[in-house]
């Protein structure tokens, strides 16, 4: 995944057990066993783009391995977490997207984004925050926990001289100043 970040990377840890506690328990939903065995003692952390997907496209060897860990009735024998550096896309919209392409239900709680690390800063959910990046930026930050919410084209519009790289937004005289538009007290990771 990309780089997390230094606090980021201190809750890490804390992340991974969280999905692998999600995986293996997903709704409370046990895996499939195979009858007298025990549950599984591992899972599987596994990249999606390049790694089992490549574009739109399932790489052959995947669907092979997935076919081996689904037992007869289509569940997973070992518990799955999919990671990705990608945020361009909600957590249920890419569950979903991996369940059509891989023929097997993936559930959201499977599925770590780039920003999905976000949800642990909850010290910060209740601040102003200025996302930024592409897809639904507003909606994946709120399924994080954040609740007061500037995207770059609001901060634009109330500070158009701050986009002079635009020719076609640049505005031909210098606006006043405002002093109404509420501070940011941070800026979260594009998502």
């Amino acid at each position: 995944m990309a780089a997390l970040g230094k606090a980021a990377a201190r809750w890490a840890p804390g992340l991974w057990r969280r999905a692998v506690r999600a995986a293996v328990w997903l709704g409370g939903r046990r895996f499939a066993s195979g009858g007298a065995q025990s549950p599984p003692t591992f899972g599987l952390l596994l990249d999606i783009d390049g790694v089992l997907v490549r574009g739109h496209q399932v790489i052959p060897a995947a669907q092979e391995a997935f076919r081996r860990l689904l037992d007869p009735q289509g569940q997973l024998r070992v518990p799955v977490v999919f990671v990705t550096n990608a945020g361009n896309i909600s957590q249920c919209s890419k569950a979903e997207e991996l369940s059509t392409q891989l023929g097997f239900q993936v559930e959201p709680d499977q599925v770590i984004l780039s920003h999905s690390p976000m949800k642990l800063f909850s010290q910060h959910h209740d601040r102003r925050m200025l996302v930024s990046g592409q897809g639904p930026l507003v909606e994946n930050a709120r399924a994080l926990g954040f609740k007061h919410l500037v995207t770059v084209d609001e901060l634009r519009a109330a500070f158009p001289v701050l986009d002079m790289v635009d020719l076609q937004r640049r505005p031909k005289t210098t606006p006043l100043p405002r002093n109404d538009f509420p501070a940011i007290e941070g800026n979260e990771v594009p998502v």
